[in-house]
């Protein structure tokens, strides 16, 4: 997932300057709501002719729900320079705009809203935080049909997870059968939960055996 906003002007070198542009990629839109598991929001901060902003530029990361590696829901960084050779920051290389934070789970299941901003230019990004399913409810319509390659029967699963609510959006679901097949024409397929109801539903056609 990648995600940009702009803003006002500025210039790329060696010293920190103003920004132009913040795009915001997440390695991850959804995690569990475990206290543990992390996402990483990766910013690139250009300036206004779509440069590198310069090195250490100031940005700062906050978050709704979860936290970050000092513990708060705020943190403030600066763009790093690539590193060298001998793995040491090197300041006289080309500006990189970069900046990256882990944003740590929360233990209560909801949406984190993370705002980064740099120079009064912002990006939003939502990470998903849920309870891993533990109790799956399976329901078929109809529960019988002929074995004709053609009818279909829809499976509705319905997942809960440990605190007893359903799981969050973005939470993978995989179906198999040894009868007939799924969208995909095959006997395995994973979709997610795409709203806050836990359920899914998947079409399941007959085989003819």
């Amino acid at each position: 997932l990648t995600l940009t906003a702009c803003g006002g002007g500025g210039d790329s070198g060696s010293a920190a300057g103003q920004s132009g542009s913040v795009t915001l990629e997440v390695n991850s839109t959804s995690i569990p709501a475990d206290g543990s598991s992390s996402v990483i929001i990766s910013a690139t901060i250009l300036d206004s002719a779509g440069n590198p902003v310069r090195h250490y530029t100031s940005v700062t990361f906050t978050t709704t729900l979860g936290y970050f590696r000092n513990g708060g829901s705020t943190y403030t960084m600066e763009t790093q320079p690539p590193l060298d050779e001998k793995g040491w920051p090197d300041r006289t290389a080309d500006p990189t705009g970069l900046a990256e934070a882990a944003l740590i789970a929360a233990t209560t299941p909801g949406t984190a809203k993370v705002t980064v901003t740099s120079n009064n230019v912002s990006q939003t990004v939502y990470i998903t935080m849920g309870g891993n399913a533990v109790a799956i409810t399976l329901e078929a319509n109809p529960s019988s049909i002929p074995a004709d390659g053609l009818t279909s029967t829809q499976i509705k699963a319905t997942l809960i997870d440990g605190v007893g609510l359903p799981v969050t959006p973005g939470t993978q679901v995989t179906f198999t059968t040894n009868r007939g097949t799924f969208a995909n024409s095959g006997q395995s397929y994973t979709v997610s939960t795409t709203d806050s109801t836990g359920v899914v539903t998947v079409a399941l056609k007959a085989g003819t055996t």
